[in-house]
């Protein structure tokens, strides 16, 4: 833990207040790729190395992106918006389950990022501050604190980083989200507004 001499403490910004600074909504590229099992993949050397193969299958559509935690490499998540009433239904059920957790994974074929949330699910310790010796601060798993932190992630690529947020805080982050699904198409309306707008007023390329 760190300390400061002046006696002064550093307030850290709750997950609403981070989800609401990050929130953003518009068009951009979106893989919907999956994965598929090569039994012939070989290593450099040329053994054989069967494994996973991601494939891409990007597609320019709306996507709303946003994060609850602070700091650099954390948890951004981004959800098509065709999806999102099916992602943010997805956590209330974490809600309505008393935060159960439950196994599996299937990488065979394209995974939503709803159905991601519920087998990416799981309770987890929270991470504080820990005093290195140059004077930083790292934050490091508390192993003496309980599972109280929900982590979810809403895709299974390489360094995806999961949201988490305490389970006290939960709810109220939940429910902000609902407030944006429940509002979705006329959120949308705006969207293609502007990007019409916007391609009205660029020049023609056969100019």
């Amino acid at each position: 833990m760190s300390i400061n001499p002046f006696g002064q403490k550093k307030e850290e910004p709750s997950a609403v207040d981070i989800l609401k600074g990050s929130f953003s909504m518009g068009y951009c590229d979106y893989d919907f790729g999956n994965s598929v099992w090569d039994a012939n993949r070989t290593a450099k050397d040329g053994s054989p190395a069967p494994g996973w193969v991601k494939v891409l299958r990007v597609k320019s559509v709306p996507v709303i992106s946003f994060t609850v935690n602070g700091g650099r490499g954390t948890g951004s998540q981004s959800i098509p918006a065709s999806e999102f009433a099916d992602y943010v239904r997805s956590l209330e059920e974490i809600v309505e389950s008393g935060y159960e957790t439950a196994p599996g994974e299937d990488r065979s074929q394209y995974i939503p990022t709803y159905e991601y949330v519920r087998k990416s699910f799981n309770m987890v310790q929270p991470k504080s501050g820990e005093l290195q010796a140059d004077g930083s601060t790292k934050k490091v798993v508390d192993r003496d604190a309980d599972f109280d932190v929900v982590s979810v992630r809403c895709d299974g690529g390489k360094g995806v980083k999961p949201m988490l947020v305490h389970r006290d805080e939960f709810p109220e982050v939940v429910h902000l989200l609902r407030s944006v699904a429940d509002n979705l198409d006329k959120h949308l309306a705006e969207i293609e507004s502007r990007r019409s707008r916007a391609t009205a007023a660029a020049p023609n390329s056969d100019d």
